[in-house]
């Protein structure tokens, strides 16, 4: 896919979003992670958000899908159906001691937290904050999604409490 992206995303910026997608829809019908993520967002951008979302169904399974399908379930008013996806991948009754050693694809913790973005979404920020607390890892690539969740809706001794037993958090922590 070569190209094809910058190319789509001139033809997007010319207001022509059609012949864009047409030119990276097959790539991304052929398999392709990096394009299927693209054109996902690009079609959800451009009112095409349902039709976006059974294209980016299948790969739920792959972490590299799974937050551009969450991003696309917006656009396509679909967040029931992808939060239902997620859950799949979250065990009732986690035994693991590491994010990755229960099953083979979408690890646990990464459908916890884009679950929690889901139910953020939808206004059910106490529902966020369970499931974020029930991950293995706070921290990933240096952003705790639980502090900034709990600084984003004020709630400011939650996230002081949640500081001082995790330091990365202590970051997040107003004056």
């Amino acid at each position: 896919m070569a190209g094809r992206p910058a190319q789509a995303e001139l033809l997007e910026s010319w207001g022509r979003a059609r012949e864009a997608i047409a030119l990276t829809r097959p790539h991304a019908q052929a398999g392709d992670r990096m394009a299927l993520d693209f054109v996902g967002r690009l079609m959800a951008r451009h009112d095409h958000g349902a039709e976006a979302f059974e294209l980016l169904r299948p790969g739920v399974e792959d972490w590299f899908l799974a937050a551009p399908l969450v991003d696309v379930a917006a656009a396509a008013g679909r967040d029931a159906d992808a939060a239902a996806l997620l859950t799949a991948w979250i065990p009732v009754d986690r035994r693991c001691d590491s994010p990755w050693c229960c099953r083979s694809g979408l690890d646990a913790d990464t459908a916890l937290g884009l679950l929690a973005q889901i139910r953020e979404r939808q206004g059910r920020t106490d529902d966020a904050i369970a499931q974020l607390r029930t991950r293995h890892g706070t921290s990933v690539n240096g952003r705790d999604q639980l502090a900034e969740l709990l600084a984003r809706h004020g709630r400011i001794e939650e996230l002081r409490e949640y500081a001082a037993s995790h330091g990365r958090a202590r970051r997040a922590v107003p004056g």
